[in-house]
């Protein structure tokens, strides 16, 4: 009832309660680690989530958990390098692939970025985001992975360079 409430202080709480009553039980434990998350509690949610992935180390949304709680700690590199393994472990949602390949620019690892947005283009990455990054890998001179970028966006939507040039402005 509290985490549907947005008390998720209160929800982190009775889920620690239902814990100790019933230690182990995956749904409490996602309860937890869910409100924790909502509730802004990265170093407690990061402890959780670590101690999880001890025993279930391929669950992707484990994480992509701890990808996230790691984002919000301002720990970049290190949410990069959880994200990753997600990905490996088959969790290649859209939003999964647009932030490790933000975050690969960020570290100049611009051709696994691209390559991570190129499969994000094949789940219907949008031309406005693309256009973002292509105007990132410009600032960088970047020009062997802008165009290839750039190809494979026009590949994948079947439209002409004026229909691209079109549709980024509207």
């Amino acid at each position: 009832a509290n985490y549907k409430l947005e008390n998720y202080f209160g929800a982190a709480s009775a889920f620690q309660n239902a814990l100790m009553l019933d230690v182990g039980n995956d749904q409490w434990e996602r309860g937890l680690l869910a409100s924790l998350y909502s509730s802004r509690q990265q170093d407690q949610g990061l402890a959780l989530v670590d101690q999880l992935l001890k025993n279930r180390s391929n669950e992707s949304d484990l994480w992509v958990y701890r990808s996230s709680l790691q984002l919000d700690a301002g720990r970049r590199q290190q949410a990069l390098s959880s994200l990753e393994v997600a990905l490996r472990l088959g969790n290649d949602d859209l939003a999964n692939l647009q932030v490790a390949a933000v975050l690969h620019l960020e570290f100049g690892g611009v051709d696994r970025a691209v390559t991570l947005l190129r499969a994000g283009i094949g789940k219907g990455l949008e031309f406005r985001y693309v256009d973002q990054i292509m105007q990132s890998l410009m600032a960088r001179e970047q020009w062997a992975p802008l165009q290839r970028l750039l190809d494979e966006y026009k590949t994948m939507s079947g439209l002409n360079d004026a229909q691209q040039i079109g549709r980024a402005h509207v």
